[in-house]
């Protein structure tokens, strides 16, 4: 699993633990992550994602017991914080985290096929314009394509960052539902994050940004925005 599942995988166990802290064995919140999302994750992953949340805090694992204690509020307290008691960067650090402490579980079921399911979006060879927007140009699904190759790196992960918070700005000139707006401010902020990553998952940040396309029905906006990357 990439770092990146990793955390999501951390994230979706402390959704499963709820509210309140959860004291049972491992296997039985496992057991209710894959139940919940429809996925096969081995114990391995899994002691990998509660490390990061052992990381963090909140969390301790009994070796001898075979039992956990998980205390959500401790977690999602410690993720908002820009510099946790353990002293480090939890944006920077877990960003995937950082953002389920700030948005829940709905941005976790945003995002969470673009992690497990990444399957690229299939846009018609041809969009016509919206109504609210009389001006746009009728988009080719081929210009798109030549974006979502194009790797994000330390030269150009300035201007992707930029073109996202653009996209996230103009938001507001279109006319959208507050559903198509929430879902698309999470998708951008997710793709923002990953910018910042390391070694930025490339196909991963395209994705989300085509998702934000694809639940607004601007995709001509959004393929005139991020034009500059066509290969």
């Amino acid at each position: 699993m990439t770092d990146e599942q990793l955390q999501l995988l951390a994230a979706a166990a402390v959704e499963a633990a709820g509210s309140r802290q959860f004291i049972g064995a491992p296997r039985n919140l496992l057991a209710a992550i894959n139940d919940r999302w429809g996925m096969t994750f081995g114990t391995n992953d899994f002691a990998a994602a509660l490390d990061i949340l052992s990381r963090i805090g909140g969390t301790q694992i009994s070796s001898t017991t075979d039992m956990m204690r998980l205390d959500p509020p401790i977690i999602l307290r410690a993720m908002r914080t820009v510099a946790p008691g353990r002293g480090f960067n939890a944006r920077k650090v877990y960003p995937l985290i950082h953002e389920y402490a700030q948005f829940g579980g709905e941005w976790l079921s945003t995002v969470w096929d673009s992690f497990f399911h990444h399957q690229p979006i299939e846009f018609p060879p041809e969009t016509p314009p919206s109504l609210s927007e009389p001006d746009q140009v009728v988009s080719d699904s081929s210009v798109w394509t030549g974006i979502n190759v194009v790797a994000v790196t330390a030269d150009n992960k300035d201007v992707v960052r930029k073109k996202i918070d653009e996209a996230m700005a103009l938001l507001d000139q279109h006319q959208l539902s507050n559903v198509q707006k929430q879902q698309a401010m999470i998708l951008l902020n997710a793709a923002r994050d990953l910018v910042e990553a390391p070694d930025p998952p490339s196909s991963i940040i395209w994705d989300l940004i085509a998702r934000a396309a694809d639940v607004t029905g601007l995709v001509g906006f959004f393929l005139a925005l991020f034009a500059v990357f066509a290969a």
